[in-house]
């Protein structure tokens, strides 16, 4: 998304619009519903079928994640400890525990949450920020820089009255990943 970001704002062309279409397009990429579904009705169409039975979520490509409401939990205890005046990029940084000017700048090294999900890959972070947005538990304010809130249904689930399910996409196996370079290897065509 930063990319995307600074790729347009050097061209000239990051309108409000553009940013609107890029933050669009994290969500569609960190949804857990079909994919083919939110397509054909962004287009204004109906899909009859419970299933497309072609993308990733259909498929049952995605797992979910262990212990998701505690993670919920500490993604919106940051977001709340950064008084809801942050966006997904800042409370990535604060909880992955990265040492960026501004984290620094701004004390937010010092939050009990700095450093709570260190090795969590920042796809798979905007993937679940994304999926809490979907289902209630986050709203984005509006405006260039949209900032991560609180709603009323994040309450009770801090307190734990709630739960709720992440995903993730699935992690290649060991055996995937050793049979994937030894088919790169063994292959002689593909090096001449």
């Amino acid at each position: 998304l930063k990319t995307w970001e600074l790729i347009l704002s050097g061209s000239g062309e990051l309108t409000d619009g553009a940013r609107a279409h890029l933050r669009e397009i994290a969500a569609y990429a960190s949804r857990v519903s079909c994919r083919h579904r939110a397509l054909v009705e962004h287009f204004g169409q109906s899909l009859e079928a419970a299933s497309c039975n072609a993308c990733d979520v259909c498929l049952g490509e995605l797992e979910a994640v262990d212990e998701p409401t505690v993670l919920a939990q500490k993604i919106l205890s940051c977001v709340a400890r950064v008084e809801q005046r942050w966006g997904v990029g800042h409370v990535i940084d604060v909880l992955r525990g990265r040492d960026t000017d501004q984290v620094l700048r701004v004390g937010h090294d010092r939050l009990s949450t700095f450093g709570l999900l260190e090795g969590f890959p920042i796809a798979e972070l905007r993937g679940h920020i994304e999926q809490l947005l979907d289902h209630g538990f986050l709203e984005r304010s509006e405006g260039d820089y949209p900032l991560l809130q609180l709603t009323p249904a994040s309450w009770p689930l801090l307190r734990g009255e709630e739960e709720v399910a992440l995903y993730r996409q699935q992690r290649p196996t060991p055996q995937a990943a050793r049979r994937t370079r030894t088919e790169a290897v063994s292959w002689p065509a593909a090096r001449r």
